[in-house]
């Protein structure tokens, strides 16, 4: 076997494992052949409606560094044998899409998967990618090296007629492929014809190396991968509506469905209540949530706001089919529920009850963080006080953080958060309901601190507005 069909066999052994890093079940089937080393070689294509899986970067580092190279897209379009620092004038993002550390000799990887399925999709123009290294310098071989395998290459992986394969872009083997070093100190020199591209730090001046690889799609598009999640609410109310104080439900079990009704994946929501699946095929899914002991489904589809109802079906927890299209990421499918097992709901109880449920004390449990967080005042008040966990609760109804009891303030506090308790548990608040709105504007203006300052007239508004709260709150 002669040493170029070695090396052959090598570059195609280090697609393989690179390609096993990308999660997937089966290897890469890959499609490398030699062809001649001409530039203007045709464009290698993508199948028209195959599903692009990821992509990588192959250069082989020529002399190493221990220092950072980042990875910008190039956004206007350069010629190999023209460009230089003077004409290319910084035509590129910033922002970095990637990174690597180029500290062995040899060849290295690196994900561009984002880049280059933006390149598929049409949503960014393809004008190549450009090296920086912001310390000392590094080097690599180019496409005019003699060795075939030592050139810069881009390894593209995509599912066809649910096939997993490959394509490599190298010079000399798929497709021509431009590359270039520019040159701060020498601004006016091209340096496309060199074997080498030179990036980093020369003194104070700066080299970069810039790549670009021919990509096409065959008569269609390639399509991206979907995603679809969002929320499961605590719906205190009971309204099938997400309402601000409304907390997400952790440790819930969502399973998601494809074709044919068939289970494909299953998660839980995290602590937010949040879930979500990623890399899906464009296609029909639906999903089901698992009801917790306790609870119940609130009414699907209420209010005229898709994002912020309920999905799924009250008696087994399902969403209606839906649609993920190439590259759509669906973060609308919400599932409302409510406790049903305590045998107080639709009662109300006083400041003494609702201490004691924040499970501050020894034997007792914390039944209150799942109706907060509860504002005192209106969400954008400039003194609202958000209660948001079961400590500050119990310091509210304690009387003794947030003022004294004789404070009225500290009192209209600890009554206002004990009235929406009880209306969180379930308490019908169609008489309480103006007093709430009355208690809440004052409490936008106005904080415990401000009593002393407050006339005897705004005094007794507040004694009176404290009084009809605690008189709905002992029934």
């Amino acid at each position: 076997m002669d040493n170029l069909a070695r090396k052959v066999l090598m570059a195609l052994a280090i697609v393989l494992i690179t390609a096993g890093c990308s999660n997937l079940d089966n290897p890469v089937q890959s499609k490398l052949s030699i062809v001649d080393d001409r530039q203007e070689n045709p464009a290698p294509g993508i199948p028209a409606g195959a599903f692009f899986i990821s992509a990588d970067l192959v250069l082989d580092v020529y002399i190493k560094s221990q220092y950072e190279v980042t990875l910008h897209r190039i956004t206007a379009d350069w010629s190999e044998s023209e460009v230089n620092w003077d004409n290319f004038a910084g035509a590129y993002d910033t922002v970095v899409c990637a990174s690597f550390l180029p500290d062995q000799n040899g060849p290295v990887a690196v994900d561009i998967s984002s880049l280059v399925g933006g390149w598929l999709d049409g949503s960014l123009e393809n004008h190549g990618l450009l090296l920086r290294q912001s310390t000392r310098s590094s080097q690599f071989h180019s496409s005019e090296t003699s060795e075939v395998t030592s050139r810069p290459g881009l390894i593209v992986r995509f599912e066809e007629n649910g096939q997993l394969d490959s394509i490599v872009i190298r010079r000399g083997l798929n497709g021509g492929v431009a590359d270039a070093f520019i040159a701060e100190n020498i601004p006016i020199a091209n340096y496309g014809d060199f074997s080498r591209v030179y990036v980093g730090m020369v003194s104070i001046f700066e080299n970069q190396a810039l790549f670009k690889f021919p990509l096409q799609i065959q008569e269609g598009e390639v399509e991206q991968p979907a995603g679809v999640g969002d929320r499961v609410f605590n719906d205190l109310n009971r309204n099938g509506i997400q309402d601000i104080n409304e907390p997400g439900v952790a440790e819930v079990a969502v399973n998601l469905y494809g074709e044919r009704n068939l289970l494909i994946a299953g998660t839980v929501t995290d602590d937010r209540g949040l879930y979500k699946f990623d890399e899906l095929n464009p296609g029909d899914y639906s999903l089901k949530f698992v009801l917790p002991d306790g609870y119940s489904f609130s009414p699907r589809n209420s209010g005229n706001d898709p994002e912020y109802d309920s999905d799924a079906e009250p008696n087994d927890g399902t969403t209606a089919r839906f649609t993920l299209q190439s590259a759509q990421v669906d973060l609308s499918r919400d599932a409302g529920i409510f406790l049903t097992d305590n045998d107080d709901a639709g009662c109300t109880h006083g400041i003494g009850y609702w201490k004691r449920q924040t499970g501050q004390r020894r034997r007792q449990v914390d039944q209150v963080s799942t109706y907060l967080p509860i504002y005192l005042g209106h969400p954008q008040g400039f003194k609202t006080l958000i209660v948001d966990d079961a400590k500050e609760a119990f310091d509210v109804l304690s009387l003794r953080v947030y003022g004294r009891p004789g404070n009225g303030i500290t009192m209209l506090y600890a009554q206002l958060l004990t009235a929406k308790l009880n209306i969180a548990d379930g308490a019908d608040d169609s008489e309480i309901v103006e007093t709430i709105e009355q208690a809440d504007s004052f409490l936008d203006r106005h904080g415990y601190t401000d009593w002393r300052r407050l006339s005897r007239d705004v005094r007794k508004e507040v004694r009176i507005l404290s009084r009809k709260l605690a008189s709905y709150n002992h029934g």
